[in-house]
């Protein structure tokens, strides 16, 4: 038995998402999570409590997929970031990240939008590393697409979903479309498609 943890978009360094309890910036500040970022915290903190009694209960190990956007440098016009010191971007997000480390026996992390994470998910790519997530067989090790097969289930995780609905006409049938682009890029590659599929955004 295996227990399969999955989470996305944490996009930490954001002033509403996860964020260290404390955080003492460069400049010799400390950035202090706001209400709803403390809210946030405490659900974080209690789904990786879940996971672990899971694990205790059942002897068994923890894959953890971390699906894109472990921290955020946003390059949008916002207020919304707490420093665009790359240091303590880095220092927030490993802070976030030792709950899974501690409970995981094996994370596995994929790549975000460049405009959260920099140009080829570069952030991702320096953070997972950081945290020992497994690399692929080119040895990146924060991938565009995980493929992993755990207990006989084919798993697809992804950050980009490659389909929304933006429209009311529309709503709801992103996941429809979803399903059938998974399907068809399997089985043109004479491939079995994937029991569980994970995406972002």
């Amino acid at each position: 038995m295996v227990i399969l943890a999955v989470v996305s978009d944490l996009h930490t360094n954001s002033t509403v998402a996860l964020s260290p309890d404390s955080l003492d910036l460069d400049d010799g500040g400390t950035y202090t999570p706001s209400k709803l970022q403390t809210w946030i915290n405490e659900r974080w903190g209690e789904y990786w409590q879940a996971v672990a009694d899971l694990k205790d209960h059942h002897k068994c190990d923890v894959v953890t997929i971390i699906n894109g956007e472990l921290a955020d440098d946003n390059y949008h016009a916002t207020t919304q970031l707490i420093t665009k010191h790359k240091g303590d971007q880095a220092k927030a997000a490993l802070a976030v990240l030792e709950l899974p480390q501690l409970v995981s026996d094996r994370i596995i992390c994929t790549r975000g939008t460049e405009a959260h994470v920099g140009m080829n998910g570069g952030i991702n790519e320096a953070l997972a590393r950081a945290i020992g997530a497994e690399p692929d067989s080119e040895g990146h090790y924060a991938r565009w697409n995980a493929r992993v097969v755990l207990e006989g289930v084919r798993i697809d995780a992804a950050h980009h979903p490659g389909t929304s609905s933006r429209r009311p006409w529309t709503r709801g049938a992103a996941a429809n479309r979803l399903a059938q682009m998974v399907i068809d890029r399997y089985t043109r590659r004479r491939m079995l498609p994937p029991d569980l599929v994970f995406r972002g955004h």
